[in-house]
């Protein structure tokens, strides 16, 4: 039997795999994010009327724009119950920017919160997201939480998601947090400090290079065995009488 040459094949799914690799690679840089000079929108809590509560800001937040997104320095303000019920209190921080081509998104929220509670129980509700008061808006969020007793200090939290296959154009990046305070007495006070931070990026390609890299590699291995020789077998011969 004849012994095909695979040569060809292998060098063809070499380039396959190549061509794969180049291809994501220039993809994910046209689906670059720019967040030009855009402004911080800071949202300060809305319909106060409508809750038991008083609300005093006792330090204004510095509000710094990152290159990917945003940072809100120094939110730090006091909550006093005022009437029996749930207080929930959101504040919002928003950036537009541009994205480049059709692509995924990496959303990624972080911080650092230390609240002071005498009593009942706080929720706070910390949400990145991505065109969120749109029908087509995507979001996640994190919980963290305090009960009895008093207080807890310093949680860091740090939450990233992929948003898939975002749309080119205008886009509006945000850091929305919720504040929730159920129980405790009229009169309490509720302190809350924070650091915050949302980014928005495309994700890193290195780890989809890697393993186009390693199935090149394994398709060259396999088609090498396909092609190393085997050994000659004695040819049967039939006597005819």
């Amino acid at each position: 039997m004849k012994n095909f040459n695979l040569a060809v094949p292998l060098g063809t799914v070499s380039i396959c795999y190549l061509a794969l690799a180049v291809g994501f690679t220039s993809s994910a840089q046209a689906a670059r994010i720019d967040f030009g000079d855009n402004p911080i929108d800071f949202q300060k809590p809305r319909d106060m009327t409508l809750v038991p509560a008083e609300v005093a800001v006792s330090k204004e937040p510095k509000r710094q724009k990152l290159k990917n997104g945003q940072q809100i320095i120094g939110l730090e303000y006091t909550v006093k119950r005022t009437g029996v019920g749930q207080i929930q209190i959101p504040w919002g921080f928003h950036r537009e920017f541009n994205h480049g081509a059709m692509g995924d998104v990496l959303v990624r929220i972080s911080g650092e919160t230390k609240v002071k509670v005498p009593n009942g129980t706080v929720t706070l509700i910390m949400s990145g997201n991505i065109d969120a008061d749109t029908d087509n808006g995507a979001n996640f969020t994190k919980e963290i939480k305090a009960s009895d007793p008093p207080d807890f200090q310093n949680v860091k939290w740090d939450e990233s998601k992929i948003i898939k296959n975002l749309a080119k154009g205008d886009h509006r990046l945000s850091k929305v947090l919720f504040f929730q305070w159920e129980g405790g007495n009229v009169g309490d006070t509720v302190t809350v400090s924070s650091l915050y931070e949302v980014i928005a990026t495309v994700p890193e390609t290195s780890t989809v290079l890697s393993l186009l890299t390693l199935g090149t590699l394994g398709a060259a291995s396999t088609l090498k065995r396909k092609l190393k020789p085997s050994k000659p077998t004695e040819k049967e011969t039939t006597k005819v009488g």
